[in-house]
């Protein structure tokens, strides 16, 4: 296209990196609390979990330099949509049917068949992990941190991500439920095959023998959960965002909120 309780351990809040953190951060659809993900200019894991978001928040403004990538709106919508006059404005050009209550980045999405949430535009009509959302940019800004833009180079940034459409930007489309097994081994596989250093889920099926399935010994760390994965996903889409800025365009109105994802999608 051309266009989400617990809290951190001592030891992780105080945890400040040396370089460029490239942060995910999930507080979507059903999670308890807000999952994370951070890697390193070599893609090396930092540190993964999940926290309440006082805690996610304690860890982030001590970082001095770090790339946020959320899985979440920034803010409600601006009805532009909603608004022939506006829309006139923008040069938005509309299919048939009755415009939704939504952003200008999830309605261009939509327009090319890619799934998308909908974002309203009060944010009282907006689900709790999207209110969270709000909360989160808001309070990123407070504490330094500037949206994501090509060319730009500050060291606090934020931007909004959609990893299921990174997903299906690296397999190419073909990809399994995310709450499956197999749904989850290929999401991981597709990371790991771009280079983050997670453990490679073929390793389960070395492991898998009559009697370690009989016993129950099979290891419960090779597999990342789906909040894991997509946490992971996100963060690697902050450092493409730092390193092949060119791999990932932005849809939408800045001033309402953007979403980055892969330009080859």
């Amino acid at each position: 296209i051309r266009l989400r309780p617990l809290a951190f351990s001592a030891i992780f809040i105080n945890m400040l990196f040396a370089h460029t953190a490239y942060i995910g951060v999930d507080p979507a659809p059903g999670k308890r609390a807000i999952h994370y993900a951070a890697i390193g200019p070599d893609l090396e894991l930092l540190a993964r979990g999940q926290a309440d978001l006082n805690a996610l928040l304690t860890f982030l403004s001590g970082q001095q330099q770090a790339v946020v990538a959320i899985h979440g709106p920034r803010q409600p919508n601006h009805q532009i949509i909603t608004d022939a006059g506006r829309r006139e404005q923008y040069l938005i050009p509309m299919s048939k049917g009755r415009p939704g209550n939504m952003r200008v980045a999830e309605y261009t999405l939509r327009q090319h068949g890619l799934p998308v949430f909908q974002t309203p535009a009060k944010t009282d009509d907006a689900p709790q992990w999207m209110q969270i959302s709000f909360q989160l940019y808001d309070k990123l800004k407070k504490i330094g941190f500037q949206p994501c833009q090509p060319e730009q180079s500050a060291p606090l940034q934020y931007l909004e991500v959609l990893p299921e459409l990174g997903f299906r930007a690296w397999l190419e489309k073909a990809v399994l439920p995310a709450n499956t097994l197999f749904g989850r081994i290929q999401r991981q596989l597709a990371l790991y095959e771009r280079g983050l250093q997670i453990p490679d889920p073929m390793d389960l099926f070395e492991e898998i023998t009559r009697f370690r399935i009989l016993q129950g010994t099979l290891s419960q760390d090779v597999i990342h959960t789906p909040a894991q994965i997509s946490a992971l996903a996100a963060a690697y889409l902050a450092w493409l965002s730092q390193n092949q800025p060119e791999s990932l365009t932005f849809v939408g109105i800045p001033a309402e909120g953007q979403i980055t994802l892969p330009a080859e999608l």
